[in-house]
């Protein structure tokens, strides 16, 4: 199984030997959260898919012809709340080694939320920072703002998305290694991921109403990660990632079990296509305000990755209204692969769904809008389809999609400089036409610190029009630490936010 998030994320897979085993990536090995540990969202890792076989080979290949640098992550937050010279950037260290923040979430109060995975005490361990309003970290919230914290017993553990409840509660969704009591011929025991689940109550301590202790795993039997979660207004929880080779939805009660109303006994999987061994990934999901649950990702079940969407009923089961018997899969083009990373949903009902199109050695971003029924929108960018280039090398991919109060669409991920990758964030017009106001011609590209590798894993707007992109970076000399920076409405830097100017590389 392969995610497609971020490229290039994992140092030592770039050589191909994998950090911890030394097993060689791209090889069968039985401990699969070990091949995952270091960059799930990676397309480095051993692939079930021809697609980031090919990747992998030209990222390899290009890096090297680079000479890529070891790189890393350092920096502090700002250490004086005075200082009005602020770069608008943030990183922030938060376990004993490389971490990689997935999700982004702004509270009420202006605080920020970043969720993601950070080496612990041996282990990948689900880990959590919240910034003021400013930036600085927030030292009254957990251990001086940053969490770190193992699901299992020596278990790899990566969180992928948090939201925050009404109630302030913050719940984070991910994947947990279960061991199966197996082992391979050298004694390596074997197992497989499973969902998981967290709830902290809003200064940072464990919920312990919710699950075990506050902690939750959902074994579908197979391996299975949960990627994206969305809160429903009665409270319960919906989580989307997939199981094996499918599409895997969950449904919980406010109090973490399972919501037996909803698939079978509160699971669904489905399979895109007639292809019984077709490869589906969900990787984003939204909730319509008649309880419909719409799920973005991608299945090669036509023969390439591309962009795919399922709309089910509030029951789980399939939404035959939509698109063909309630799927739908979208190719942006003959021998491309395409993923359809992040959905939301506009005010008048149309589907907008954000991610990446690759062909051969080079990818872009990519968007597709479709009308409540499935189909296409016409009336967006080329026939309901639009990609973007961004950077002068070959690499740009979009990971995120938010909207904006005017409806104007924004989506952030990463783009290639030729050299390293940036943040990077667009902007497009209702038609999708890009928004020239915006940035630099509707772009906007975010070096974190100097000549570093920078990935916008997720995007949010404030309620003041600020944007906010929160991921992973990695300077020179170290490794990748969580990373965010806020914009301005037009697109600049927002020096009200980050690092005082003097921490950190402009």
């Amino acid at each position: 199984m392969n995610t497609f998030p971020a490229i290039g994320t994992c140092p030592d897979a770039l050589f191909g030997i994998h950090p911890i085993s030394g097993v060689s990536v791209g090889t069968p090995y039985s401990l699969q959260s070990q091949q995952n540990h270091a960059a799930p969202q990676v397309a480095f890792r051993a692939a079930r898919h021809s697609l980031t076989a090919r990747w992998r080979c030209a990222l390899v290949i290009g890096l090297l012809a680079m000479g890529v640098a070891a790189c890393g992550g350092g920096g502090g937050t700002s250490s004086s709340a005075g200082e009005i010279a602020r770069t608008g950037k943030v990183l922030v260290p938060v376990g004993n080694g490389s971490d990689y923040g997935q999700s982004v979430s702004v509270q009420p109060d202006r605080r920020l939320l970043l969720a993601g995975y950070s080496r612990g005490a041996g282990n990948w361990d689900f880990s959590l920072i919240r910034l003021n309003a400013d930036g600085s970290l927030d030292t009254g919230f957990a251990s001086n703002g940053k969490i770190v914290m193992d699901i299992g017993s020596n278990t790899d553990d990566h969180g992928y998305s948090i939201t925050v409840q009404s109630d302030r509660k913050i719940v984070v969704a991910g994947s947990s290694f279960h061991y199966d009591g197996g082992s391979t011929g050298s004694g390596i025991p074997t197992g497989y991921n499973i969902f998981a689940l967290m709830r902290f109550n809003a200064d940072g301590t464990v919920d312990s109403s919710f699950g075990s202790g506050g902690k939750l795993v959902t074994d579908f039997g197979r391996d299975s990660e949960g990627l994206n979660l969305t809160m429903q207004p009665d409270g319960k929880i919906l989580v989307a990632g997939y199981s094996n080779s499918d599409f895997a939805v969950t449904r919980y009660n406010p109090d973490g079990s399972l919501d037996s109303s909803f698939g079978s006994g509160g699971k669904v999987v489905t399979n895109f296509g007639s292809l019984a061994l077709a490869s589906d990934e969900a990787h984003s999901i939204i909730l319509q305000p008649d309880g419909k649950i719409v799920v973005s990702g991608t299945s090669n079940s036509g023969g390439t990755n591309n962009f795919a969407v399922a709309r089910y009923n509030p029951d789980g089961n399939l939404d035959s209204s939509f698109g063909s018997a309630g799927e739908v899969v979208t190719d942006f083009g003959s021998g491309k692969d395409d993923a359809g990373l992040s959905v939301t949903l506009q005010p008048d009902g149309k589907i907008v769904v954000a991610g990446e199109s690759h062909s051969g050695a080079s990818s872009d971003f990519a968007v597709a809008r479709y009308n409540s029924d499935g189909s296409l929108d016409a009336s967006f960018g080329n026939g309901g389809k639009l990609v973007t280039h961004i950077g002068s090398g070959a690499y740009d991919g979009g990971r995120s999609i938010a909207l904006q109060p005017d409806g104007k669409i924004l989506v952030a991920g990463f783009s290639d400089s030729g050299n390293y990758w940036n943040f990077a964030v667009v902007r497009y017009n209702l038609d999708g036409s890009l928004d020239s106001t915006f940035g630099s011609n509707g772009a906007r590209v975010v070096d974190i610190g100097g000549n570093g590798y920078d990935i916008g894993q997720s995007i949010t707007v404030q309620h003041d029009g600020r944007i906010v992109v929160g991921g992973y970076s990695r300077l020179a000399g170290g490794d990748f630490d969580f990373s965010l920076i806020r914009l301005t409405p037009d697109g600049n830097l927002d020096t009200t936010f980050g690092e005082v100017a003097t921490n950190i590389n402009k």
